[in-house]
Protein backbone atom coordinates (compact mmCIF):
# COMPACT_ATOMS: atom_id res chain seq x y z
CA UNK A 1 0.00 0.00 0.00
CA UNK A 2 0.92 3.77 -0.78
CA UNK A 3 1.49 6.25 2.04
CA UNK A 4 1.75 9.67 2.41
CA UNK A 5 3.31 11.61 6.02
CA UNK A 6 2.98 15.13 5.97
CA UNK A 7 5.35 16.88 8.51
CA UNK A 8 3.73 19.80 10.10
CA UNK A 9 4.47 23.19 12.00
CA UNK A 10 2.85 24.84 14.99
CA UNK A 11 0.26 25.77 12.95
CA UNK A 12 -0.77 22.62 11.41
CA UNK A 13 0.40 23.68 8.26
CA UNK A 14 2.11 21.29 5.73
CA UNK A 15 5.99 21.82 5.51
CA UNK A 16 7.38 18.43 4.29
CA UNK A 17 6.44 15.57 3.14
CA UNK A 18 7.31 12.45 1.75
CA UNK A 19 6.12 9.24 0.02
CA UNK A 20 6.30 5.10 0.66
CA UNK A 21 5.30 1.48 0.83
CA UNK A 22 4.35 -0.66 3.42
CA UNK A 23 2.34 -4.05 3.72
CA UNK A 24 0.58 -2.66 6.08
CA UNK A 25 -1.04 0.08 8.12
CA UNK A 26 0.68 -0.90 11.14
CA UNK A 27 4.11 -0.77 9.71
CA UNK A 28 3.21 2.42 8.07
CA UNK A 29 2.16 4.04 11.11
CA UNK A 30 5.74 2.46 12.74
CA UNK A 31 7.64 4.02 9.38
CA UNK A 32 6.00 7.62 10.31
CA UNK A 33 6.35 7.49 13.80
CA UNK A 34 10.16 6.85 13.53
CA UNK A 35 10.39 9.38 10.35
CA UNK A 36 8.57 11.84 12.92
CA UNK A 37 10.72 11.11 15.52
CA UNK A 38 13.94 11.83 13.38
CA UNK A 39 12.58 14.95 12.09
CA UNK A 40 10.66 16.11 15.29
CA UNK A 41 13.17 19.72 15.92
CA UNK A 42 11.91 21.18 12.78
CA UNK A 43 7.99 20.17 13.27
CA UNK A 44 5.39 20.23 15.93
CA UNK A 45 3.42 16.88 14.56
CA UNK A 46 2.20 14.98 11.48
CA UNK A 47 -0.14 13.09 9.33
CA UNK A 48 -0.30 10.04 7.92
CA UNK A 49 -2.48 8.95 4.89
CA UNK A 50 -3.18 6.21 2.46
CA UNK A 51 -5.53 7.56 -0.27
CA UNK A 52 -8.06 9.51 1.21
CA UNK A 53 -8.07 7.65 4.58
CA UNK A 54 -6.46 9.49 7.61
CA UNK A 55 -4.44 7.18 9.58
CA UNK A 56 -2.62 9.61 11.65
CA UNK A 57 -4.63 13.19 12.55
CA UNK A 58 -2.57 16.01 13.50
CA UNK A 59 -4.25 16.50 16.52
CA UNK A 60 -3.62 12.64 17.43
CA UNK A 61 -1.79 12.33 20.90
CA UNK A 62 0.68 9.94 19.81
CA UNK A 63 2.47 12.70 17.59
CA UNK A 64 1.12 15.76 19.44
CA UNK A 65 3.22 14.46 23.09
CA UNK A 66 5.74 12.85 21.01
CA UNK A 67 5.60 9.33 22.99
CA UNK A 68 9.11 7.49 23.37
CA UNK A 69 8.60 5.08 20.53
CA UNK A 70 11.85 3.29 21.33
CA UNK A 71 14.64 2.63 19.35
CA UNK A 72 15.08 1.23 15.48
CA UNK A 73 15.40 -2.02 16.56
CA UNK A 74 12.02 -2.25 18.48
CA UNK A 75 10.14 -2.06 14.93
CA UNK A 76 9.69 -4.78 12.30
CA UNK A 77 12.68 -5.68 9.75
CA UNK A 78 10.57 -4.31 7.10
CA UNK A 79 10.15 -0.92 9.26
CA UNK A 80 13.28 -0.21 9.72
CA UNK A 81 14.63 -0.63 5.90
CA UNK A 82 11.90 1.60 5.09
CA UNK A 83 12.74 4.19 7.47
CA UNK A 84 16.44 4.00 6.44
CA UNK A 85 15.22 4.27 2.80
CA UNK A 86 13.07 7.57 3.81
CA UNK A 87 15.49 8.84 5.94
CA UNK A 88 18.19 8.59 3.29
CA UNK A 89 15.79 10.31 0.43
CA UNK A 90 15.18 13.26 2.55
CA UNK A 91 18.77 14.06 3.59
CA UNK A 92 19.38 13.64 -0.03
CA UNK A 93 16.54 16.27 -0.97
CA UNK A 94 17.64 19.43 -1.06
CA UNK A 95 14.78 20.59 0.81
CA UNK A 96 14.28 21.68 4.57
CA UNK A 97 14.60 18.15 5.66
CA UNK A 98 18.16 18.29 4.98
CA UNK A 99 19.72 20.36 7.18
CA UNK A 100 18.85 18.63 10.08
CA UNK A 101 21.21 16.79 12.35
CA UNK A 102 19.23 14.49 14.63
CA UNK A 103 17.73 13.15 11.00
CA UNK A 104 21.32 12.58 10.38
CA UNK A 105 22.43 11.27 13.38
CA UNK A 106 19.36 8.90 13.63
CA UNK A 107 20.12 7.91 9.90
CA UNK A 108 23.44 7.16 10.95
CA UNK A 109 22.55 5.32 13.33
CA UNK A 110 19.96 2.86 11.72
CA UNK A 111 22.68 2.71 8.42
CA UNK A 112 25.14 0.92 11.00
CA UNK A 113 22.27 -1.46 12.84
CA UNK A 114 21.59 -2.46 9.31
CA UNK A 115 25.18 -2.53 8.16
CA UNK A 116 24.16 -0.41 5.04
CA UNK A 117 26.26 2.51 3.95
CA UNK A 118 25.50 5.80 4.07
CA UNK A 119 25.65 8.19 0.40
CA UNK A 120 29.07 9.79 0.36
CA UNK A 121 27.11 13.06 0.57
CA UNK A 122 25.64 11.89 4.10
CA UNK A 123 28.45 10.08 5.34
CA UNK A 124 30.45 13.33 6.80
Amino acid sequence: MEYRIFFLDDHESIRAKDEFKADMDSAAIQVADHLFDACSEDFSSYELWSGSRCLMPANNVRARERLAIGSAGSISHEAQLIVAERERVLLDSGGILAQSRKLLEKTKALHTVLNIPMSPDNAA
